[in-house]
């Protein structure tokens, strides 16, 4: 797979299906959904960092095009996500501190894994840990695209379009959504990004019963021809037809090791705890285990401060007599 120009680094489906990930071993709906699920926490994390929309999906096609060089055995999606984000945030000029990418896009990870919400210690071995990851993770990344990471987004046609079809508002919304939508599928790195908006038009108006001209073939007015309009709009139809979000699967051996960890430590966690013997169980040194109180035992305990407190009573009473007397 050779990248011949800048601006359009296009893959075939033959590309798609001989991915480093399926000469690996992984299914195709394994790879696809893992893709997903990398694309929701850049979007997720993106958004709660308040980062532009152009800067999001910039990260998104770059996931896409990485895994089509590495293999997600190789490369967790999780560091990927991450890194691809942080690298986006200074390709759009609006650069995050790599604490804030890990902080939120930890806690973005934690509750698409259904795993207990913790604080990033910012001064502990862990926070250390990610920075070193995601540092290394951005120059793989680099190193891979060959410093070449520019990426041209559909939007800026899918506007325009969309004026020319004189769309109304709803339309428009609906179409600005596939928009978003089609980067989470390979559709962003298989057709060009005027064709995707065509597939964007096409789909929206599918979904959403919009009408579009009927008597002329309204893409040709765009560039892209019928068949380029149609296989993008079917990759986008397979992504809104998925039944269920996806969800993170270990397949890197790290990866593998800390969730068999995590696991073994929630077992041990949620495993009954063995309570304190039996009250009056003697111990090894023939003694009560039962712990005693002052007075000897828990009832003479009781009864010594009842004899205590008859007395201050009476001395009271006794003073109180003496001065009335």
């Amino acid at each position: 797979m050779f990248f011949s120009t800048l601006h359009r680094a296009l893959l075939s489906p033959e590309d798609l299906e001989n991915s480093p990930s399926r000469q690996d071993g992984v299914s195709h709906d394994l790879e696809e959904a893992q893709r997903i699920f990398g694309c929701d926490i850049v979007a997720e994390t993106g958004l709660y960092l308040r980062m532009p929309n152009q800067a999001v999906c910039t990260a998104q096609v770059l996931l896409q095009r990485f895994y089509c060089k590495r293999s997600l055995t190789k490369y967790d999606v999780k560091d990927v996500a991450l890194a691809c984000l942080w690298l986006a945030s200074k390709l759009e000029e609006c650069p995050k501190r790599a604490r804030d990418v890990l902080m939120v896009g930890r806690r973005i990870i934690q509750r698409h894994s259904d795993a207990p919400l913790t604080v990033l210690d910012f001064y502990g071995s862990e926070y250390a840990r990610g920075k070193e990851t995601l540092i290394r993770t951005e120059r793989n990344i680099l190193r891979v695209f060959g410093f070449i990471c520019h990426v041209e987004l559909p939007h800026n046609y899918l506007l325009s379009f969309l004026q020319q079809l004189q769309a109304d508002a709803a339309f428009v919304q609906d179409a600005w959504d596939a928009c978003n939508d089609s980067h989470r599928a390979p559709v962003c790195i298989t057709h060009a990004p005027e064709a995707v908006a065509c597939a964007c038009i096409l789909v929206a108006a599918r979904r959403k019963g919009h009408a579009l001209p009927a008597r002329t073939p309204w893409w040709q007015a765009f560039g892209p021809g019928r068949a380029e309009v149609e296989t993008a709009a079917v990759q986008l139809a397979r992504l809104y037809a998925r039944p269920d979000p996806a969800r993170y699967e270990p397949l890197t051996q790290a990866a593998k090791d800390a969730a068999a960890a995590a696991a073994k430590e929630a077992k041990e966690a949620a495993s009954p705890q063995r309570g304190p013997e039996s009250a009056g169980t003697p111990d090894r040194r023939g003694r009560s285990a039962t712990p005693e109180v002052e007075g000897g035992s828990a009832e003479g305990g009781v009864a010594g401060e009842d004899l205590r407190m008859r007395a201050i009573r009476a001395a009271q009473e006794a003073a109180s007599r003496a001065t009335h007397g």
